[in-house]
């Protein structure tokens, strides 16, 4: 399933600018890749040391040693719409789990199809449920939510 493009509110453009600013005082438009780390968690964004490191390799790829604001807005937009994503994903998956067990079972699904109004045949029950609980344990985890979302 393809996703429209993200675009980010001006208020968190604002805060990635600001971050990445902490580490360009001089507002050069560049950072060094050591002081990734540091304006990611500025925005909040917690990562590990090899985390950090995989990004700054990737957005300096041109190997001249600095790590440019418009690179740094481009990753950070990509990963603001994968929270935004999960975000949603999580809402829809707690919406299912009516008993909030973190698990979806049979009746849970057919009740909140039911309750929006959604009248489909046991057979088209069956073969939903089963198209979601991906690991055939009886019931739909979050796991099997978000991969049959991915597929």
């Amino acid at each position: 399933m393809e996703h429209p493009e993200y675009t980010l509110s001006r208020d968190d453009l604002e805060d990635i600018n600001e971050a990445f600013a902490l580490c360009d005082p001089e507002r050069t438009g560049r950072i060094s890749p050591e002081d990734l780390g540091t304006v990611m968690s500025a925005l909040g964004q917690n990562h590990t040391e090899s985390e950090i490191y995989r990004y700054s390799e990737g957005l300096d790829e041109m190997g001249n040693g600095f790590i440019t604001l418009k690179d740094f807005v481009d990753l950070m937009t990509k990963m603001y719409k994968l929270m935004d994503q999960t975000d949603y994903l999580k809402a829809a998956f707690n919406t299912f789990d009516i008993d909030k067990d973190g698990l979806i079972s049979y009746s849970e699904l057919r009740a909140t199809f039911y309750s929006l109004g959604d009248r489909m045949t046991d057979e088209e029950y069956d073969k939903l449920f089963r198209q979601f609980d991906t690991d055939n344990d009886g019931f739909i985890d979050w796991h099997d939510f978000y991969n049959a979302y991915k597929s």
